[in-house]
């Protein structure tokens, strides 16, 4: 066996197997490496010259076309961006048989290279010169008139084209891209729009369009208006007061539409609450049905109530209302909003055979308040010889004879014996 992966012993050796392995190693690298360096470029006698720009448009790839009398004669190597506000450095080379013809005061710009705007550079050029371009030169930025207008003109329309596209990052979409979703499978509506649109225009031109043999249709009405404007002023008057109204709801259109689409949601939120509901507001107006039967039973009640009330309105702005200062006079009173005395059993509340828990607790006999601790409160000293608690006078509720609810009226006296 003449090596590990031959049995023929009439093969190659190990060392030989080995060298012949780094020969054959080396060739391919060193042949990977040629084909690199040719496909840069950098085996090829080109002139490699610097270009400062200021303004690169959308950027410059590498190999972007460089054109000069727009004949292609170069590309963009790489771009070494600005800084410390110096001006980019665009790292371009040219083919020779090109550069001995291109002279050295040339100026460059960036312009678009073809319909999809992708980005090249133009040099232009400013006449003839004894000098021409070799490597190591520096070619400046064009600065004429018209490159400027041009770079604005560029400029306007990267603005006006920026927003039809989109960010790969952006959740949004371009304009394309929306009017594309919202046409999309409705190609027979469209068709149908443009057919209408198309018949409007061709009706709209017959009454527009002149006619020899008499006035067009707009001039007529245009004579009529104005014939009847003659005869009828009073008419075309009332017509413009009436605009006048219909202008004001065109122009707050929005408001009203808000307007309505509020109510219309108050109402809905409405009727959702009174329908979730349903069943409480059945149970209320069951439950008030008592207290409704009492107020309208003592209705001739309130006449007097809301009399006392006026009465006492009245008393107040003449005798403790100040209309000068517009304040209430200094003073002290006492109001009482209920009798002044205790609950008693009479005052139970009765509802037929119904009767309330206290009317089985409750005193018997009325009792006046505690007063002296109210008046050392106020700083007032008794009157001496008065005691604390008195037996309260005041009738219980509905005692008094002749009220509808109380014990019947006594007959009137008979005449003297």
């Amino acid at each position: 066996m003449a090596n590990w992966f031959d049995t023929d012993p009439r093969g190659a050796s190990n060392p030989r197997l080995f060298v012949l392995g780094v020969c054959f190693i080396t060739v391919a690298v060193a042949t990977a490496m040629l084909m690199v360096a040719k496909s840069q470029g950098k085996l090829d006698d080109l002139v490699r010259v610097d270009i400062e720009l200021t303004n690169i448009g959308d950027g410059l790839p590498p190999r972007s076309d460089v054109k000069f009398r727009n004949l292609l004669v170069g590309s963009v190597s790489d771009v070494t961006p600005s800084t410390h506000g110096l001006p980019n450095t665009v790292h371009v080379t040219i083919k020779p048989d090109y550069a001995q013809w291109i002279p050295d005061t040339v100026t460059a710009r960036v312009v678009p290279a073809n319909l999809f705007a992708v980005s090249a550079v133009q040099l232009v050029d400013n006449g003839e010169a004894p000098g021409r371009l070799r490597t190591g030169s520096v070619i400046r930025e064009d600065q004429s008139l018209p490159t400027v207008i041009f770079q604005n003109v560029l400029n306007k329309l990267r603005q006006l084209i920026g927003p039809l596209g989109r960010k790969a990052d952006d959740h949004s979409i371009g304009v394309i891209a929306a009017l594309g979703a919202a046409t999309h499978g409705r190609g027979r509506e469209l068709t149908d729009t443009g057919h209408d649109l198309n018949e409007i225009l061709i009706r709209l031109n017959d009454v527009v369009a002149t006619d020899d043999a008499g006035p067009t249709t707009l001039s007529a009405l245009t004579d009529a208006a104005a014939g009847l404007h003659r005869v009828s002023p009073e008419l075309f008057d009332a017509l413009d007061q009436s605009i006048r109204p219909m202008a004001t709801i065109t122009e707050k259109g929005q408001q009203l539409s808000s307007l309505l689409a509020g109510g219309l949601g108050t109402f809905d939120t409405l009727a959702t609450a009174l329908e979730n509901q349903a069943e409480r507001m059945i149970t209320i107006s069951t439950q008030l049905t008592p207290p409704l039967g009492v107020i309208a039973d003592h209705s001739d009640e309130f006449h007097g109530v809301s009399t006392k009330l006026q009465n006492l309105a009245i008393r107040v702005y003449d005798i403790a209302w100040d209309p000068e200062t517009k304040v209430l006079k200094a003073g002290k009173a006492a109001i009482a909003l209920t009798p002044s005395r205790s609950y008693v059993r009479a005052d139970c509340p009765r509802y037929g055979e119904l009767a309330g828990p206290s009317c089985d607790t409750a005193p018997e006999t009325p009792t006046a308040p505690d007063l002296f601790p109210a008046l050392e409160s106020q700083g007032v000293q008794p009157t001496p010889g008065v005691t604390e608690n008195r037996p309260n006078v005041t009738p219980p509720r509905h005692s008094m004879p002749g009220d509808p609810q109380g014990p019947p009226a006594l007959p009137p006296p008979g005449p003297p014996p």
